[in-house]
């Protein structure tokens, strides 16, 4: 396949310096197993219980260390629970929430789609450097895309500046009862209910795979499916029994005991029927939107390699107990190829589902 040269569009919306900050008091305390899922949990309530304040949320493993950072002030709630994390920071006055950074990336983004419906790129929100980061097509972008350029230049969004620079890039590839469980075409994620629906035994996996799915030799009814601007998901009934548990790997299961929303720079692990388990992998963006497919497909997370193959899709991402996402593709980011994930609870709150919980 012949690569193309990609121009890199890079739009800044807001500084990350904050002119407060909280930090939990050092306890002295060694540091649990679990401190990336407990900071996860901070960063997942901020983000659904205060959505007009938070920006974003990250995590180093080299320094065992996170931080989660506000528009302005730190609600007192979130302060109050992560004082108890001496490895967790909380920092306030960014500016800007991740809501209205993710309004001006889809509007930017989609301005291009629209303006240019042939186009394949990829886009998303990058934090640390404060810009929406959007890969184009040279040689489309020289011929068809200065319009499209000089109005995003020219247009405030707050304090944008616009950056070109090139990567090489091409077409991307998309990759129990129990999660983790083998179906015909793809891998099982977590096992879910619906009280709105009323069933009591379902799975989830990748909304790409086909609607005619098994797993083993049980067969699975078609519930719905999306794939589309909040991910790549679907989900399956079943009359056999779906257990709060998922395969970590080949034979070994594991409790489900709660969902959380991954957090930039977090190590997840991930397994699938082709390439079974694959752990320390680190999360690089969240809502990354990609234009490569029809439909595009918005609301990803953007892992820092490329693990997973053909069958991978619909399988877990996870984290001990707690269930993180399921598996959607490969995409090109940064020049390299890297594994996609829905996070579970997008799929959660589009379905009208829950993942089962010990």
């Amino acid at each position: 396949m012949t690569k193309k040269l990609f121009p890199m569009v890079a739009v800044a919306i807001f500084s990350l310096g904050a002119s407060f900050m909280a930090r939990a008091e050092t306890t002295g305390s060694e540091v649990p197993e679990n401190w990336q899922d407990e900071i996860a949990g901070i960063a997942t309530l901020a983000e659904e219980q205060y959505p007009q304040d938070f920006t974003t949320s990250t995590i180093d493993t080299d320094k065992v260390k996170g931080a989660v950072y506000f528009k302005a002030e730190i609600p007192r709630e979130i302060a109050k629970k992560a004082a108890r994390l001496p490895y967790l920071e909380l920092v306030g006055d960014t500016g800007i929430s991740n809501l209205e950074a993710q309004d001006i990336h889809h509007e930017i983004a989609d301005k291009i789609h629209q303006e240019n419906p042939d186009l394949k790129f990829g886009s998303f929100v990058d934090f640390k450097k404060r810009t929406v980061e959007i890969e184009l097509d040279s040689s489309q972008a020289q011929e068809r895309m200065s319009n499209s350029i000089a109005e995003i230049a020219n247009k405030h969004y707050g304090k944008l500046k616009l950056n070109i620079k090139y990567a090489i890039k091409s077409k991307s590839t998309l990759d129990a009862l129990y999660g983790g469980g083998f179906m015909n075409k793809c891998t099982s994620a977590f096992s879910v209910e619906s009280e709105y629906f009323n069933f009591g035994n379902a799975l989830l996996t990748a909304g790409h795979c086909n609607t005619s799915q098994s797993y083993q030799s049980i067969p699975l009814t078609y519930e719905g499916n999306y794939v589309g601007e909040r991910g790549d998901f679907a989900v399956y009934s079943t009359t056999a029994y779906t257990a709060p548990q998922y395969y970590s790997k080949p034979g070994h299961l594991v409790n489900v005991t709660a969902t959380r929303n991954p957090a930039v720079g977090q190590a997840l692990c991930r397994n699938g029927m082709t390439t079974g388990q694959e752990c320390g992998q680190r999360v690089v963006a969240n809502g990354y939107c990609d234009y490569t497919e029809k439909p595009r497909v918005c609301g990803l997370t953007v892992m820092n390699s490329r693990l997973a193959r053909r069958g991978d899709s619909g399988g877990p991402w996870f984290s001990s107990t707690y269930a993180y996402g399921i598996h959607s593709r490969a995409l090109l980011y940064d020049n390299s190829a890297r594994d996609a994930f829905t996070p579970v609870r997008a799929a959660e709150n589009y379905l009208n589902v829950k993942v089962k919980t010990v």
